[in-house]
């Protein structure tokens, strides 16, 4: 596994059990060495049933990303597997909260942060303290269908427009399109690291 830092926003990628490749983002503002020991540890030990529906995908990568400890202010995962239709394979949220399905709706997370995900992907976290954060570059043509680096790229550079601060993205990894699939992105102010599952090579 390899970790890339900006302040305290973060991009662990390599091979879940089963040899999956994936990515996990997300903000951690104490990020102790247990806290990637633990995060290692479970990416690890993740299975996926033979039979496994993309909703039961979802479900497995929030549950195991609402275990990490000590818990993260914000976390998600982009997953490639194998014969599961999709696309699916990405979650992003506040593990401190409930799973619930992407709907395209806006939630509000305290301290300026703010969710957007929906179902298909993207999945995006933001800092906004401007009252913006509004990304008209999401529309029905490239929401709900993976999109790839491209897409989380063009999302980016919107949200510094906008003067959003800090930025996470991602993008479904299983069951898309050939290079429209599995990224993810951390950004703050300038500064951001952008990677694809299909880069993954640890």
């Amino acid at each position: 596994m390899k970790i890339y830092m900006i302040a305290d926003l973060f991009l662990l990628g390599g091979r879940a059990g089963g040899n999956y490749p994936c990515i996990v983002i997300g903000k951690q503002p104490n990020p102790v060495p247990a806290f990637w020991e633990q995060l290692i540890s479970l990416l690890d030990n993740f299975t996926v049933p033979a039979l496994c529906s993309p909703e039961t995908l979802d479900r497995l990568l929030a549950a195991m990303l609402s275990r990490v400890k000590p818990s993260p202010f914000i976390i998600g995962c982009t997953i490639k597997v194998p014969g599961i239709n999709g696309p699916t394979g990405g979650v992003l949220g506040n593990p401190g909260f409930p799973a619930a399905p992407a709907r395209g709706r806006l939630e509000r997370m305290g301290d300026g942060w703010k969710i957007l995900a929906f179902s298909g992907g993207p999945g995006l976290a933001y800092k906004d303290r401007s009252g913006g954060g509004y990304f008209p570059v999401i529309t029905g043509a490239n929401s709900g269908g993976g999109g790839g680096k491209e897409m989380l790229l063009d999302l980016a550079r919107h949200a510094c427009s906008q003067g959003v601060e800090q930025f996470l993205g991602l993008t479904d990894g299983t069951g898309c399109p050939a290079g429209e699939g599995g990224s993810a992105i951390i950004q703050y102010g300038r500064d951001y690291c952008l990677w694809a599952l299909d880069e993954i090579d640890c």
